[in-house]
C-alpha cells in the first residue's frame, strides 16, 4: 500500500484550489476518440491495476479501497461539505466518479472510460441512479460516447482539465489505511504565504457481495472533519473552544462584554450584556452611538435644539434574542481552517490560524476560560492586522434613555405603498415604541420611500414630538 500511494502522490496527487480548477489545463492533447472497430481500447485505461474480484482479504483491503478513497476525498473536498447532507446525494455520487475517471486519466492518459467500469464504481459507492445529471450532460462536465460496435464509453472533461491545471500547484493528498475497512483521506493545501491547512475525511467500506465487481470494497460511510486541524501542543479541542464561547456561556461568567478594533477604530467600543428579557447590543463612541434593544435597531440623532433623540430605523426581534445569537463570538471563529498552537503568554494561549483562502489569523485565548482575548486578521502585508480585542471586566453602562422602554409607550402606524412592474402594492404596519423614542423607517430615511405626514402626500415628516401616537406615510411614488 505505501509502495501505491508514493507512486500515486509523485505521479498525480499534488493539487490546487478550487478556485484555480478552471483556469486551464487543455485534456485535449491526451484525448482518444471512441473506438471503432479498427481501435481497441486498452484495459489499462479502465484503472491501473487488473479488472475482476481479487480477494477481499485485509491484505488486498488498502490497495483495493485506493481509488475509491481518492475519489470520495477530492468530490468531497472540492464540492464542499453540503454535498453530503443533501438529501439526494446523486451529485457527491457523479463528483466522486468525475475524480475517480480523473485519476485515471493522470495515471493512464486515456480520458474515455467504459460506461459499465463508471457504473460500477457509481454501485460501489453507494448509488442507485447510475444516469449522469442532466445539467452535465447538457454543460458537457459528463460525456457519452459509442463506438462502432455499440461500446458505451463516458468522459469527465471538467475534471480531466481541473486535475491537469492544479497539477503540483498548491495541495497533496494522502491516504492512511485504518482499522476496521476504514481509510483516513486528507487534503493539505499549501498557499503561497507559507500557509497550510488540511481536511481529514474517515472513510468506511464494507465487503462488496457483487462478486462481479470490479470494487471489492463499497463505500458506506464519509465522516468529514470535526472542525478545523488542530495542531501542536493545544489543550483544548475546537469543540471545547466553540462551547466556551457560546454566548449564553460567557455571559453567564462575565456581566458584559465589550470589543473594538484596535488598529481601525479604538474608540468605538460595542457593548453586549443582558437586560430585561434579551440582549443589549450597542456600539458607543464619543460623537454617535447605535445599536439594538428590544429588537429595535436605533441610533442617537442629534436635533437641532441639541436634544439627543432615540430614533428606531428597524425591527429585527432575533437579533437581541439570546438564543438565536448565542453565536456572536463564534462568529468570529468563522472560516478558519487549521488552528496551530504559537505560544502562551501571560493568561493568554496564542494561536496561528489558516482561514478560507490562506487568510493568515492569530487568535488569542483566556487560558482559564478559553473565551476570546483578540483575533488578528492579515488582509495584506502591507497592511497592519485587524485587531479585534475583547473584554469581559465591567458591567454594561447604564442608559438613561433605554429606560424609556419602561416607562409610557406610543403606537406609531405605517402606511407602505410601492408599484413594482407598475401595480400599487400596499401594507400596513403598527409598532409599540417609548413615548419620547422616534420611528423613522431605514427605507424612508435612505431608500427608496418618501416619508409623509398625511395620506395626501402634502405634509413631509418632521417629528411629532413626544407622548403623542402618530402615522406615516411611506410611498415609492414620485411627486
Amino acid at each position: 500500500m505505501k509502495k501505491t500511494l508514493c507512486a500515486l502522490l509523485i505521479s498525480c496527487l499534488v493539487l490546487g484550489t478550487y478556485s484555480g480548477c478552471f483556469g486551464g489545463g487543455d485534456s485535449s492533447a491526451a484525448r482518444m476518440d471512441p473506438p471503432d472497430e479498427e481501435v481497441i481500447f486498452p484495459a489499462a485505461a479502465a484503472e491501473e491495476d487488473t479488472a475482476g474480484q481479487p480477494d477481499a482479504g485485509e491484505e488486498a483491503f488498502p490497495d483495493a479501497a485506493e481509488g475509491q478513497a481518492f475519489a470520495a476525498a477530492m468530490a468531497v473536498w472540492m464540492g464542499g461539505t453540503e454535498l453530503l447532507t443533501d438529501p439526494d446525494p446523486m451529485m457527491l455520487y457523479w463528483e466522486m466518479a468525475g475524480w475517480y475517471a480523473a485519476r485515471i486519466y493522470r495515471i493512464n492518459g486515456y480520458d474515455l472510460i467504459p460506461a459499465d467500469r463508471i457504473e460500477d464504481f457509481l454501485r460501489s459507492v453507494g448509488s442507485v441512479n447510475i444516469d449522469p445529471p442532466e445539467d452535465w450532460l447538457e454543460y458537457g462536465a459528463v460525456e457519452r460516447h459509442t463506438a462502432a460496435y455499440g461500446e458505451r464509453y463516458y468522459a469527465f472533461p471538467r475534471h480531466c482539465r481541473e486535475i491537469d491545471a492544479i497539477l503540483g500547484v498548491t495541495a497533496e493528498v494522502s491516504l492512511t489505511p485504518l482499522d476496521d475497512w476504514k481509510v483516513r483521506s486528507t487534503v493539505t493545501v499549501h498557499y503561497e504565504n507559507g500557509l497550510t491547512e488540511s481536511h481529514t475525511y474517515t472513510l468506511t467500506f464494507e465487503k462488496n457481495e457483487d462478486k462481479d465487481s470490479a470494487f471489492p470494497y463499497r463505500l458506506t460511510e464519509i465522516v468529514p472533519p470535526d472542525g478545523p486541524n488542530i495542531v501542536g501542543d493545544l489543550t483544548f479541542t475546537w469543540g471545547e473552544l466553540i462551547e466556551a464561547n457560546r454566548l449564553s456561556r460567557v455571559l453567564s461568567l462575565y456581566p458584559a462584554i465589550r470589543h473594538f478594533n484596535r488598529e481601525f477604530s479604538p474608540e468605538s467600543v460595542t457593548w453586549v450584556y443582558p437586560r430585561g428579557d434579551g440582549l443589549t447590543i450597542l456600539t458607543l463612541a464619543d460623537d454617535y452611538s447605535f445599536g439594538c434593544y428590544n429588537g429595535a435597531f436605533f441610533s442617537l440623532q442629534k436635533r437641532e435644539n441639541g436634544r439627543l433623540l432615540a430614533s428606531i430605523e428597524d425591527f429585527d426581534p432575533d437579533y437581541t434574542d439570546p438564543e438565536a445569537r448565542d453565536g456572536y463570538l463564534t462568529d468570529y471563529l468563522n472560516g478558519i481552517t487549521e488552528m496551530r498552537f504559537e505560544k502562551i503568554e501571560g493568561d493568554l494561549i496564542w494561536t496561528e490560524c489558516t482561514a478560507a483562502g490562506g487568510l493568515r489569523e492569530r487568535v488569542a485565548v483566556d487560558r482559564g476560560t478559553l473565551v476570546l482575548r483578540e483575533v488578528h486578521v492579515f488582509y495584506s502585508e502591507e497592511l497592519p492586522p485587524s485587531v479585534t480585542c475583547f473584554l469581559y471586566d465591567s458591567t454594561g453602562p447604564a442608559l438613561e434613555y433605554l429606560d424609556s422602554w419602561d416607562g409610557p409607550m406610543r403606537t406609531v402606524t405605517v402606511h407602505w405603498e410601492e408599484f413594482p412592474d407598475g401595480v400599487r402594492v400596499t401594507r400596513d404596519e403598527k409598532v409599540r415604541i417609548p413615548a419620547d423614542w422616534e420611528y423613522l423607517p431605514r427605507q424612508g430615511r435612505w431608500g427608496d420611500y418618501t416619508v409623509w405626514m398625511n395620506e395626501d402626500y402634502t405634509k413631509l415628516y418632521e417629528y411629532p414630538g413626544d407622548g403623542m401616537d402618530y402615522t406615516l406615510y411611506l410611498t415609492t411614488a414620485k411627486g
